[in-house]
């Protein structure tokens, strides 16, 4: 919950100092005049990009090809799942697999969601 409320603290209107006082308890401030709301450079953070629909976008048959070429990085299914969402690791660098046209493809996605298809389909 604690996480989900950063976007829309550097969304607010209100200077940052004083909203981070409040936060701490402090409440009898007033605005610093140098934060980027102060100065008129409000943030306006990209909205979460939608999920796409993993069945339809990845091809279980060539990841499976993909797994047994590189069983050592990507044989288990939190290894790939890593790889799909674009996360390295030292095994899938020394395979010089963040190059690969699949390396990536779920970032959209939740971590949870495509360990999921991997566990079922690979």
């Amino acid at each position: 919950e604690r996480l989900h409320s950063i976007p829309a603290f550097f969304e607010n209107q209100h200077c940052y100092t004083d909203a981070l006082a409040n936060y701490f308890g402090d409440t009898d401030n007033q605005t610093c005049g140098t934060c980027s709301v102060c100065t008129g450079q409000t943030v306006l953070l990209p909205k979460p990009s939608l999920e796409t629909n993993l069945e339809t976008m990845l091809d279980a048959r060539e990841i499976k090809a993909l797994v047994k070429a590189n069983a050592e990085a990507l044989g288990e299914a939190r290894q790939l799942a890593r790889f799909l969402c674009g996360m390295t690791s030292p095994k899938t660098t020394r395979a010089k697999l963040s190059s690969h046209m699949l390396f990536g493809v779920c970032e959209r996605n939740s971590f949870p969601r495509v360990l999921a298809w991997c566990e079922q389909h690979v």
